[in-house]
């Protein structure tokens, strides 16, 4: 079996925001863009800045110093300039399915 470690890293808004500017934090190429609507997406960030928790965020360490690296964008909006290379790769951790889950 295979050694794979998971770390919990509680996060302030604020940083989570400068690390998507700085680039530090982009999406692999195969996520997704988004899918809300804008005022969705203003209403999670406003219940977040009030201290409403919010879930889980995914993240996956970038391995660019190994060779073993993903493809990756920046973040839709984020000024990143294109040269940037992540530290991490944000993962939105839905099932890909079609359709609601069908629950037993």
């Amino acid at each position: 079996m295979a050694k794979t470690t998971f770390y919990t890293n509680p996060v302030l808004l604020q940083t989570l925001l400068n690390t998507c500017e700085d680039g530090k934090l982009q999406l692999p190429d195969f996520q997704r863009s988004w899918v809300w609507k804008e005022e969705r997406i203003m209403s999670l960030i406003a219940s977040v800045s009030r201290g409403f928790p919010m879930g889980a965020l995914m993240s996956l360490k970038s391995k660019i110093d190994t060779g073993v690296v993903f493809a990756y964008r920046p973040i839709e909006g984020a000024p990143v300039a294109a040269q940037t290379k992540p530290e991490q790769l944000l993962l939105d951790g839905h099932p890909r399915c079609n359709g609601p889950r069908q629950w037993p």
